[in-house]
């Protein structure tokens, strides 16, 4: 198939488009990725468990006759160990 110059041209100028909106929409979904991304850590540095204290977190359950505090779950409670 035999072109002129300005067949060519215009094919070329549509390529060139076409490219430039694909790498856009790239950019967009790259932008969209990082977002998701900061969002996720926020998340997940929320499920840390901190204490002003070192040590690690135990479980006691209560024994009979103990006194347990208002609010507070009943049968077990966690300790600084």
């Amino acid at each position: 198939m035999v072109t002129n110059g300005r067949t060519q041209k215009g094919f070329i100028e549509l390529n060139t488009k076409s490219r430039k909106a694909q790498i856009a929409a790239a950019e967009a979904n790259l932008k969209s990725a990082k977002q998701q991304l900061k969002s996720l850590n926020i998340l997940i540095n929320e499920l840390y468990i901190k204490s002003p204290d070192n040590g690690i977190i135990g479980q006691k359950y209560y024994e009979n006759g103990e006194y347990i505090k208002q609010n507070e779950k009943k049968g077990y409670k966690y300790i600084l160990i």
